[in-house]
């Protein structure tokens, strides 16, 4: 394992072991015949996206209002997206305010947001994950 796969990889157990010790947030693994079968559909998602799935799972973040879904597409989760192809966003993260965290596959995956208005942002800046997302939104308090 390279610096920054051994990088990747003490942040999600970081992040998986906070979010395990709130008294609500329930996990599921994400199955790997799940997993293979989405990297056939999009053979490039990137390896951290990937990580993240097999450590952290699809989650219920109860605390905060928040979800985090493996391979749901825009087109599943908002009637209509302005900015980019629905069917080439894949949302990673949905908030109770109807907001979504999501990878623009057709563009690099590039990170950014569906906001309530179901408009895509992307992240100002070009090199911002999901995992960074998470850390921001459920580390602060430590």
């Amino acid at each position: 394992m390279d610096d920054q796969s051994s990088d990747i990889q003490s942040r999600l157990l970081r992040l998986r072991g906070v979010l395990l010790a709130r008294p609500d947030t329930t996990m599921t693994p994400v199955p790997e015949e799940k997993i293979r079968d989405f990297l056939e559909l999009f053979p490039d998602t990137p390896d951290h996206l990937i990580r993240l799935f097999r450590v952290i799972g699809e989650a219920d973040l109860a605390d905060h209002g928040y979800f985090l879904w493996f391979g749901a597409t825009a087109d599943g989760v908002h009637a209509h997206v302005d900015g980019a192809t629905d069917e080439r966003l894949i949302v990673v993260g949905h908030s109770c305010t109807g907001a979504s965290e999501a990878y623009d596959s057709a563009n690099g995956w590039r990170f950014g947001k569906i906001d309530e208005c179901n408009y895509w942002w992307p992240d100002e800046s070009p090199d911002r994950t999901f995992i960074d997302f998470l850390e921001d939104r459920c580390l602060k308090a430590i």
